[in-house]
């Protein structure tokens, strides 16, 4: 194993390396972003060969100066590459665009961005498609997330792993579940009249809730790592990581909930911004 990194997150909760004969191995990126407080890291997917889609709140930092502030790293395994003498491929950033509500809700809702690339990702890299209508996910069926955030439940953890693209699989959220978010919900705000019935993944809903209960799921450093179905023999983008929530213990801040931001709901502004990149 190679060394590991005290500034950087490392891998996915509960999940496997991703083989690079996956086609996600050439489709997820890693991208740094140099602020303030240091160095930060996300995951990113490339939605055209020079497009990637990740959170706002990754970006929220280098928006003045992307590209100068900001890299794309394309592999698997950056931290080991780099470990063992290999040059690591890497990309500049030209511009990047996020929601304007994401502004006007004080960052709680449109937790979207795109990155524009100053150059087309390599050629073995390719583009994950965007899911154009929501399915029908029940809570017995798989959704798979893949990511370069911790591989601990811990969200303040040094991660014991070095850094590398790793992937699980969730499930929708259970009845026992949405009580607890409900209840937490409630408690920082007692007007709330969500229900039950309104914790469900469709296509009208902004935020997507998966079960990290059974120690499977997204953590810091999966920011912006893509929630993904299959429709015909192929992975496509339903969600965009957010958030994690866990109420009952801020020790395993990442062991309940997985909070991800729903393209479809998007939809308009995602193809709105891709087109306004393709514009000479």
């Amino acid at each position: 194993m190679c060394a590991h990194s005290t500034s950087l997150t490392a891998g996915i909760v509960g999940g496997k390396k991703v083989d690079a004969s996956s086609p996600l191995a050439h489709s997820l990126v890693l991208l740094l972003m140099k602020t303030s407080d240091g160095t930060i890291n996300c995951t990113g997917t490339l939605v055209s060969q020079d497009v990637v889609l990740t959170a706002a709140h990754c970006v929220a930092g280098v928006l003045k100066d992307p590209s100068h502030l900001m890299k794309v790293i394309f592999s698997t395994e950056p931290q080991c590459a780099v470990h063992r003498g290999q040059n690591l491929s890497q990309g500049s950033v030209e511009a990047v665009r996020v929601p304007l509500n994401w502004f006007k809700s004080n960052h709680e809702l449109s937790d979207l961005s795109l990155v524009k690339l100053a150059a087309a990702a390599p050629a073995e890299y390719s583009p994950l498609p965007l899911a154009k209508n929501f399915p029908e996910i029940s809570v017995h069926q798989a959704v798979t997330v893949a990511g370069y955030g911790k591989t601990t439940k811990d969200y303040d953890a040094i991660d014991p792993q070095p850094l590398a693209l790793r992937v699980t699989q969730v499930y929708s959220l259970n009845a026992s579940l949405k009580k607890i978010l409900l209840q937490s919900l409630r408690k920082r705000d007692p007007n709330s009249t969500l229900n039950a019935e309104d914790i469900r993944n469709t296509d009208d809903k902004e935020n997507l809730f998966f079960d990290q209960s059974e120690g499977h799921g997204i953590c810091a450093g999966d920011s912006g790592a893509p929630a993904l179905i299959e429709s015909g023999n192929q992975m496509q983008i339903i969600g965009v990581a957010s958030a994690v929530e866990n109420p009952l213990d801020s020790t395993s801040k990442c062991g309940l909930l997985g909070v991800h931001t729903n393209v479809v709901h998007y939809q308009s502004w995602l193809n709105e911004t891709l087109q306004d990149f393709d514009q000479p």
